[in-house]
């Protein structure tokens, strides 16, 4: 079915206005994207990542360098729409920057130990410094079952603003 097709939604903000456009290879995906009224952009089918694809839909676009992009994959179709306006507004505060995302803390044992919870550990200024399936950052007491869960661990959240510019130089 069409949910298993790999889907990408780009949300552009500039100065956070947002645009919803779907990116896609496609076109029955296509079909009832528009058939609700939404803006869609063919892509090519060869992509290896939803990075890739992204990168072609901003070329397509004709998007300055400088543009907010919010990149949500078709595999979180119940993402927050209050999440993707934080992100976005994140990268905009800091104009250094090229890239957000977002984590949450991590509150139980299990959380942390689940491969297939994405882990990130940040600096002070939140910056992020590395991901991980494995649990980070190594606390041994959790593994003797004597702490519930790590004081400061967060879980990544598979969501990313770029500036524009960036997605083409990195992909």
């Amino acid at each position: 079915g069409l949910v298993s097709l790999l889907l990408g939604l780009l949300v552009a903000a500039v100065g956070l206005d947002n645009v919803v456009v779907v990116a896609t290879d496609d076109e029955r995906i296509r079909d009832v994207v528009t058939a609700f009224g939404a803006e869609v952009v063919m892509t090519r089918a060869d992509h290896l990542s939803g990075t890739d694809r992204l990168a072609e839909a901003i070329m397509l676009l004709g998007l300055d360098e400088d543009e907010i992009v919010v990149n949500l994959q078709g595999d979180e179709p119940l993402m927050s729409p209050l999440l993707v306006r934080q992100v976005a507004a994140l990268l905009a505060a800091r104009p250094a920057a090229v890239m957000a995302t977002a984590c949450h803390a991590i509150s139980s044992r299990e959380d942390f130990l689940n491969p297939n919870a994405v882990k990130v550990v940040t600096d002070r200024e939140g910056h992020a410094l590395y991901f991980s399936r494995a649990p980070i950052p190594w606390p041994r007491d959790i593994m003797s079952g004597s702490s519930p869960a790590p004081t400061r661990a967060y879980r990544h959240i598979g969501l990313y603003a770029y500036r524009a510019g960036f997605v083409a130089r990195y992909a």
